[in-house]
């Protein structure tokens, strides 16, 4: 496999970085067991985790005081089998701490929207009334 002069991973044919991402994550020892064709493929069975195109792709990146946070909304036609779905339901639940307490701001800060339109026009109603 080739490597560059720092020792990591340099597959030309690799477009999308994954199998440079996963080579480069190896020990140094391991890389040079793989060869050609035990790259090519494992490229062949990463190509079918490759991340495709959603309708909607809206990715935040949240500057905070002390870090920044990321929030990512992908939405689209359901691609995954049943069994690929319970399996990520498992790994990743939905009743989490952190997933309520985000939802929870969310509505709190959904709420003070409402209150505070409702206020705006209140006092527009109000001001024009009294005239």
């Amino acid at each position: 496999m080739p490597l560059d002069s720092t020792g990591k991973a340099n597959l030309p044919f690799d477009h999308d970085g994954l199998m440079t991402g996963i080579l480069n994550h190896l020990p140094e020892d391991d890389r040079g067991l793989f060869s050609e064709d035990h790259v090519s493929a494992l490229r062949k069975a990463c190509d079918k985790l490759k991340w495709s195109r959603h309708p909607v792709d809206i990715r935040l990146s949240i500057p905070t005081l002390f870090s920044r946070y990321y929030l990512v909304l992908v939405g689209g036609p359901e691609r995954r089998s049943g069994e690929r779905r319970a399996d990520e339901k498992r790994r990743h639940p939905f009743q989490t701490v952190g997933n309520f307490l985000f939802l929870g701001a969310l509505i709190a800060l959904g709420l003070y929207a409402v209150v505070f339109i409702e206020t705006l026009l209140f006092i527009g109603i109000s001001e024009t009334i009294l005239k």
